[in-house]
């Protein structure tokens, strides 16, 4: 039956996928059908539904340039986001506000992570350093250094 789907879902020139593309296998197809399903919408016989979201549940509004990376706390009561203006940003994920401020990079950051027990981040910058912080103070563990480009 997955096998089926995944054929029929993946046929279709509107995902953008235009050479045959072979189903993985069962385990693998199974856990991408209930991620398609989670992100998409409804799944009904290999066709897949995107729900039309008009309003948005919640708007963050603090950093100062474009923001390049969100990542949820693995709580999912916080949300940290990455921006050209060089900050990562702490925030409440029902209020909306802005928890702390991570200061220490000197130009944009395009990548946050939080590690799994949610009590540091790390964050990636175009100044060539990944960063570890403190989520409860906001301060910078460490600086990792080695990239060039």
């Amino acid at each position: 039956m997955l096998h089926d789907v995944w054929k029929r879902v993946f046929k279709y020139p509107r995902f953008g996928i235009t050479r045959k593309c072979d189903p993985p296998s069962p385990k693998l197809a199974h856990s991408l059908l209930w991620l398609v399903t989670l992100l998409l919408g409804v799944l009904s016989y290999g066709e897949v539904m995107a729900n039309t979201i008009t309003t948005p549940l919640r708007t963050f509004q603090g950093h100062t340039s474009s923001v390049m990376s969100v990542a949820f706390a693995p709580d999912g009561n916080s949300i940290l986001s990455g921006s050209g203006d060089g900050t990562l940003k702490l925030w409440n994920t029902n209020t909306g506000e802005i928890i702390r401020t991570f200061q220490g990079h000197t130009v944009n950051v395009y990548s946050v992570a939080f590690a799994p027990d949610g009590n540091t981040a790390l964050s990636g910058s175009n100044d060539n350093t990944l960063k570890l912080w403190n989520v409860k103070t906001g301060e910078v563990i460490r600086t990792f250094q080695g990239h060039k480009y």
